[in-house]
């Protein structure tokens, strides 16, 4: 009897000592696995914290970014050539004005190009567009407006502005550069920009940062049916945002029609008359100069 009673304790005693070890394995196993999450999670807020750090520092306190913006929008001549070979610019005589939504992997792009023949000399064109493009005007607009570098051939400035109209309601914060090239015979202005909205009809916005990448090619007219000067343009518009910030940064992608019309009503006039303007001192210095 004392022996079977022995031979079960001992049994017993196997069997915790075995989920003893069982249980101790299991623990250093979570344990392990524990401090692995809170390494990757402490990981991920340095990330997010850097990326956040780095997108503060690109709009705000960072010395290289109107520099990288320059080296971009020399990099973009590259690009003109490739568009322009596309169907929308083959007929060199045709007019329009497109913008749409284009799909780009899982972003969403907002593109606008435009062909048209002006009925303008090339250099007064070059002139009216650099002049409307390049102006310092939007201060008048801004809480906070910082020219960081501006010649004949570039612009560059900062930017914070508060829109209110009807149902929209946006502060945004951002930097933008205007250069002018020659390419050939041909003039280009290229523009690149980046800007984080701060609010959104009343919602505070975070992580959420647009870039902006546009060009405009001013050549001469070669079709023997139009005489004048060919402008043709292509920009693009796409925003990047934390996964919980997708709803406010499809809203700032819709918002992005609105301001293409708005700044369209309110250049074209000022354009129209530049163009004139430009003309003139073009036509008026070519008279001079023959009557003399």
């Amino acid at each position: 009897m004392w022996q079977a009673i022995a031979e079960r304790q001992s049994r017993e005693r196997g069997r915790v000592l075995a989920r003893n070890m069982e249980l101790r394995a299991q623990l250093e196993t979570e344990y392990k696995l524990g401090k692995q999450l809170i390494q990757l999670l402490d990981r991920q807020i340095y990330a997010k914290a850097l990326v956040q750090e780095k997108r503060h520092a690109l709009l705000w306190g960072h010395a290289d970014v109107f520099k990288q913006q320059l080296q971009q929008s020399e990099n973009t001549l590259l690009e003109v050539k490739r568009v322009l070979q596309g169907p929308p610019f083959r007929d060199p005589t045709a007019c329009f004005l497109d913008t749409f939504i284009e799909e780009n992997g899982d972003k969403e792009v907002f593109v606008v190009q435009s062909n048209a023949t002006l009925p303008f000399g090339m250099q007064a064109t070059a002139s009216a567009l650099w002049k409307v493009l390049s102006t310092d005007q939007i201060k008048n607009y801004c809480y906070h407006h910082q020219i960081a570098q501006k010649s004949d051939t570039i612009v560059a400035q900062s930017f914070g502005i508060r829109f209110k109209e009807n149902t929209v309601d946006a502060d945004f914060r951002g930097k933008y550069t205007f250069s002018r090239f020659t390419d050939g015979d041909c003039i280009v202005i290229v523009w690149v920009g980046a800007s984080e909205p701060i609010e959104l009809n009343g919602i505070k916005c975070r992580d959420i940062q647009s870039q902006t990448t546009g060009w405009i090619q001013i050549s001469e007219q070669r079709s023997e049916e139009m005489k004048g000067t060919l402008v043709r343009s292509y920009s693009r518009l796409s925003v990047d945002s934390g996964d919980d910030e997708k709803p406010q940064s499809g809203a700032l992608l819709g918002l992005a029609q609105f301001f293409h019309d708005k700044f369209m009503a309110t250049h074209y006039s000022v354009l129209e008359k530049s163009l004139i303007e430009e003309d003139w001192k073009m036509n008026r210095g070519w008279g001079g100069s023959q009557s003399g």
